[in-house]
């Protein structure tokens, strides 16, 4: 089992809303070092609505 598989690791509106940030985490998540995921709720509460 990969590593990624067994680290998921909740990005919440602390970390995705300054980019340094989000840019760093989303690199370590396409890297494979850890699942990222956020809820609908989440990317709300940032602007980040989708149409």
């Amino acid at each position: 089992m990969p590593f990624a598989d067994r680290c998921v690791a909740v990005l919440d509106a602390n970390v995705l809303v300054p980019f340094q940030k989000r840019d760093i985490l989303l690199c370590f998540h396409h890297a494979g070092l850890f699942r990222a995921r956020w809820t609908e709720w989440i990317l709300y509460a940032n602007g980040c609505r989708r149409s």
